[in-house]
């Protein structure tokens, strides 16, 4: 050593490189070092300019020790790690471990130092290796300081890196998309509000602005002046009150701080965490803002200003961010997700959130003073699950009997017995599983872990006795899986559900995934017995987890979720609308509809929904709406969330009024209106008609081929080698020269197959294109051999592997050369009305050509004994009456009408006089030929006409008419 200061030396480099390992530690065991945390901040950088320097490899000879070994194992109250020849503290957590048993000291891995660093002449602000990126940045590990976002990278951003290092597709796929940070604190604020006021039985307004703004009061109502009982305080008087003498004659903060402490929060499709972090920084905020309440009181009792400082410090002491937050990880907070690196960054951003509350004292000598060295990071694999959460059985066997984790007396003395065992094994595992929560032994946590794995092998193959070898074999390989093809909520989170029943609050953002392209996702969810009673048809992926959510929920847990917004009126989720009508009161539904919140979510519609089981009393749902159409940023997504966005509108409605009819429709605007001259009051006349559209005419869905032409997706299974993407196979595209030649090769036989084929963008208001290129081999299952048609037959062949692949064709209802889906000739051929099923506007259009088309257009036609006028119904389904049904009690996506079949079939459509049927007739028929012959031509008076006659039949007030025009342009 060599002095440089007055008490302080430094190492000579060449002197220390020249001892061993053992020697080195010693010396380093007589030296007092620097503090912990003041080293330097580019230490990574310094690290590697080190290695550099020694022409070392910097992945092999330093980030594997420092991240396997320094940072891994205990090297005692000193720390020091002779490889590296500084302090590095022990962290533990199992952030460090080598994954999968890597045995990283006999392995080498020749990662060149230039992916770390390949600056130009080592100038800083060049290169772009790993180091090169970060040395541009300011890092911060707080999460919650608006300030620190914009100067500094905090842990959030390791969940944009999640969601981007998936590619489009699979980002598509498994629906991953970063929630915004200002959502993620609403949805936990409120989620927290409501289960305290669940718990506490206090009026909410005190329980949110105490949860809301507790920081400010917290800082004002314990100043000097406040504490002594002169003047208010701005925390509610049912929460704390002091009275003029300071003494406090109410306090119900020990009880929040109790119900706070004893909250217990899912997310069972946790991404990167974001949810798991709000919940906490929340909880833990609330906690600190009690502590300086209770030091109030406490300080009220204290005899001097030294017993003061004293209650003061120990309180703090006892109540630090630190103690909090570890407890509240503990104890609260619970997850799963079927991603391990989603699982992997969750659990570094609560170890990170931990880490930065450790508050280091290196002159402590009592536990009030502090600690001198860091402390080692809890285990998190018991509170964070990486498997499939809503799958818990294999080969239709399930792994954990929910009735088991209820305690019960029975006089079958066999039953008891086994009652008896399974409470013991039990038992064992939560206290297993506590142990391992804690434990900082890397040998002890080994043993922990194969006691915890042992228990719950014995409590899982009580429920596969008598199970075949395949399904034991099945359950044995599941264990080696890094995410387990299962998650066994009531067996892993065993104390949840025996102290409370259930989760108080689940909460999170599931993937959003069409069963389309997905069909083994959903199958492997169907088929188990959970999915036999939420499965549905056009279901999307989410609504699984929505009823998972209130399945691992107690009798009066709230579930708080943000999705697309399409579940309220979607065919596929009457499950979904029914389980919330029957098992939930809806507190809120705040639909983002054109406000893109999602930046990398083109197209997509977004809604918060909040539900509670707690039916004890009747409460409204908050109902918002969001009016414009723009990208949200952080100051707009907090006047909308906070209720002051003046473009939003906002309803409190009641239960009953949310869910229209046998199909359970969410109605946001409620389905009948107590207001007059009002978008309600409109809708109910309508409602109140005794005839729909489905009543008087058939709904059609057009033709689906299952292969209208070589694509993407199916170019693969085809070998044959001449053919090319966008080939046609049922679909031929005459200007297009390869289909040309096909459709020249059939002759006259062949050629009665063919027919005319449009597409949706071909239809607008009152006009059909009737020019077209497109033709379709229209060979429905009346074709019962394909012999007779050789051309056709030829060139079918080629796709043969494509056509046999068709969901039809595989389950044996269609030939391969057969349309999947033909529908009924007739509906093509004859008088129609067409719309496409996305549009604007309620774009529907007549006639009676022959018009195949696919099925993105539904076909209207009279039912065959009916006599209906399709140009009568034609002009009711274009005015602007039909527009105010469908925008409001039809499907939407947005701003965009999603015309099905049954959206359409339920339009109303009012009975009227003979003389005023006729009149709308003519003016549609007037319409549609002035459209024929100019299809941009101005018919906006014959529409008006057709709109006052309706208006008139609905007996609309004036004020309803103007609404009407005002909301419809």
């Amino acid at each position: 050593y060599r002095p440089v200061a007055d008490g302080t030396y430094a190492v000579s480099a060449s002197a220390l490189n020249a001892l061993n390992d053992a020697d080195e530690e010693v010396l380093a065991a007589c030296v007092k070092g620097e503090p912990w945390g003041s080293g330097p901040h580019d230490f990574m950088r310094k690290l590697y300019d080190r290695a550099e320097q020694r022409k070392a490899n910097f992945y092999n000879d330093n980030l594997e020790p420092l991240f396997y070994s320094a940072l891994n194992i205990n090297r005692g109250e000193q720390g020091y790690f002779p490889t590296l020849h500084c302090r590095i503290p022990f962290l533990s957590g199992g952030l460090f471990e080598p994954i999968a048993g890597y045995e990283w000291e006999h392995n080498y891995f020749n990662l060149p130092n230039e992916l770390f660093s390949n600056r130009i002449n080592n100038n800083p602000g060049t290169g772009d290796g790993i180091l090169d990126i970060f040395d541009r940045y300011n890092f911060t590990m707080s999460e919650d300081e608006p300030m620190e976002r914009e100067v500094a990278v905090d842990p959030e951003m390791l969940g944009k890196v999640f969601e981007n290092l998936l590619d489009i597709n699979d980002r598509k796929s498994k629906g991953a998309f970063y929630t915004p940070r200002e959502i993620v604190h609403y949805m936990c604020q409120e989620s927290l509000i409501n289960y305290l006021e669940t718990i506490m039985e206090l009026p909410a307004d005190d329980i949110r602005e105490f949860i809301l703004y507790g920081d400010f009061m917290k800082d004002e109502d314990t100043v000097k002046s406040k504490r002594e009982g002169n003047g208010g305080m701005y925390i509610s008087e049912s929460l704390f009150k002091i009275e003029d003498n300071g003494t406090v004659s109410v306090n119900r903060l020990y009880d929040m701080d109790n119900a706070l402490a004893d909250a217990r929060v899912a997310d069972p499709a946790v991404g990167s965490g974001a949810f798991l972090l709000g919940m906490l920084n929340e909880i833990v905020r609330a906690r600190l803002n009690i502590t300086e309440y209770l030091i109030v009181e406490k300080k009220a009792q204290a005899v001097s200003k030294k017993q003061e400082y004293f209650i003061s410090r120990q309180m703090h002491n006892e109540r630090s961010a630190y103690r909090l937050k570890y407890q509240t990880i503990k104890n609260s907070l619970f997850a799963a997700d079927i991603e391990p690196s989603a699982v992997d960054i969750a659990q570094l951003r609560l170890w990170l959130s931990l880490v930065i509350d450790d508050e280091i004292n290196p002159d402590a000598s009592t536990p009030l003073d502090g600690h001198r060295n860091p402390l080692p990071l809890p285990n998190l694999e018991c509170n964070i699950l990486c498997g499939n959460s809503l799958i818990d059985e294999i080969d239709g066997i399930e792994l954990i009997n929910q009735s088991n984790l209820i305690a019960t007396s029975n006089s079958n003395e066999q039953i008891n017995y086994r009652a008896s065992f399974f409470d013991s094994t039990l038992k064992s595992l939560i206290d297993a599983q506590d142990e391992l929560f804690r434990c900082d032994d890397p040998i002890k946590k080994v043993e922990c872990k194969e006691m915890v794995s042992a228990l719950r092998d014995v409590i899982i193959m009580q429920q596969l006795t008598g199970s075949s070898s395949e399904t034991l074999n099945k359950y044995e390989d599941s264990k080696k899986q890094a995410s387990k093809p299962y998650v066994l909520w009531q067996l892993e989170f065993a104390k949840v559900f025996r102290d409370k029943g259930g989760f108080d609050i689940v909460i999170g953002n599931p993937p959003y995934v069409g069963e389309s392209g997905h069909k083994e996702m959903f199958r492997a969810v169907a088929s188990t017995k959970f999915g036999e009673k939420s499965y549905q048809g056009k279901m999307d992926y989410f609504y699984f987890f929505f009823h998972k959510g209130l399945d691992i929920l107690n009798s009066i847990g709230d579930l708080a979720f943000i999705t697309t917004n399409y579940y309220p009126t979607a065919s596929g989720a009457k499950r979904l609308r029914k389980e919330f009508a029957e098992r939930t009161y809806i507190r809120q539904l705040i639909n983002f509809n054109e406000v893109r919140v999602f930046e990398s979510a083109l197209g997509q519609h977004n809604m918060i929904t909040i539900v509670t089981k707690n039916k004890a009393k009747e409460i409204l749902c908050r109902s918002a709406i969001c009016t414009e159409s723009l990208t949200a940023n952080s100051s707009k997504l907090i006047l909308i969330l906070s209720g002051k966005d003046k473009s939003v509108r906002t309803l409190n409605i009641t239960q009953e009024n949310l869910f229209d009819g046998d199909e359970y429709y969410i109605r946001q605007q409620g389905v009948t209106s107590s207001k007059p001259d009002s978008i309600g009051s409109i809708l109910d006349k309508m409602a109140a008609q005794k005839n729909r559209l489905g009543d008087l005419a058939d709904v059609n869905q057009g033709v689906v081929s299952g292969c209208d032409y070589v694509s993407n997706r199916n170019i693969s299974n085809i070998t044959d080698n001449d053919v090319a993407l966008k080939d046609g196979i049922f679909v031929l595209d005459l200007k297009y020269p390869r289909d040309k030649a096909v459709y020249d090769s059939f002759d006259e036989k062949e050629k009665k197959l063919i027919k005319p084929f449009y597409k949706n963008s071909e239809i607008s208001r009152y006009h059909c294109n009737l020019d077209n290129t497109k033709v379709l081999l229209y060979i429905s299952k009346k074709t019962k051999s394909i012999d007779e048609y050789p051309n056709i037959l030829n060139h079918l062949r080629k796709f043969w592997p494509v056509l046999q692949r068709r969901r039809e064709a595989q389950n044996g209802a269609i030939r391969p050369f057969q349309l999947q889906w033909a529908r009924t000739e007739d509906i093509f051929l004859g008088e129609k009305i067409v719309v496409p099923y996305r549009t604007k506007e309620n774009a529907f259009a007549y006639n009676n050509e022959e018009w195949f088309c696919r099925s993105d257009v539904y076909v209207i036609t009279s039912k065959e004994k009916e006599e209906v006028d399709l140009f009568y119904l034609l002009g009711v389904l274009n005015s602007k009456l039909s527009y105010i049904w469908l925008y409001n009690r039809g499907k939407r996506k947005g701003e965009v009408l999603e015309l099905f079949q049954v959206p359409l079939s339920e339009i109303p459509v009012i009975s009227l006089s003979t003389h005023d049927k006729k009149r709308i007739s003519s003016l549609a028929s007037d319409i549609t030929n002035i459209k024929l012959k100019q299809e941009d031509a101005d018919t906006s008076i014959l529409e008006k006409e057709i709109d006052q006659i309706l208006y008139k039949a609905h007996k609309l007030t004036e004020a309803e008419v103007s609404i009407i025009k005002n909301s419809v342009k």
